[in-house]
């Protein structure tokens, strides 16, 4: 195996870390459309006199398992921006090239940021907001 430089030691770490920040955020996605889909599907199959047949047959009851599935969705939508913010700062800085003429380095700081996460924070907060709405259309579906 060949020495690294000086400059690879602190590359390599930050590289590794933003892939295992890739495969972390890579499940959030599927996981807040699982949600999403299992509340419909549970909802759309429901009947008779259970919690989850009163649940589709009240409408204020219904409008928050809709309200929940929009933010639940919107969710795994910021989650995969942010998974796609964190692999074009991978690409950026796994180039094995030097920066041009009138181009900076590679900041390894990027992820250190706060604005580096916001889509990350937004989605958790839709996706915690989806999970407040189906909690609460239960809720309302128990008490009608």
């Amino acid at each position: 195996m060949a020495e690294h430089g000086q400059g690879e030691s602190p590359r390599r770490a930050y590289l590794d870390y933003l892939d295992r920040e890739i495969a972390h955020v890579g499940f959030l996605p599927p996981f807040a459309v699982a949600i999403a889909a299992l509340a419909l599907k549970t909802i759309g199959e429901a009947s008779g006199d259970t919690l989850f047949g009163r649940a589709a047959t009240h409408w204020p009851t219904l409008t928050l398992i809709l309200v929940g599935t929009v933010l639940t969705l919107a969710a795994a939508g910021f989650f995969w921006q942010q998974r796609g913010h964190l692999a074009w700062h991978y690409g950026k800085a796994a180039r094995p090239v030097a920066p041009g003429p009138g181009e900076s380095p590679p900041d390894f700081a990027w992820a250190q940021t706060t604005a580096a996460w916001r889509p990350y924070r937004r989605g958790f907060a839709l996706l915690i907001g989806g999970v407040a709405a189906y909690t609460l259309a239960l809720a309302r579906a128990a008490a009608y």
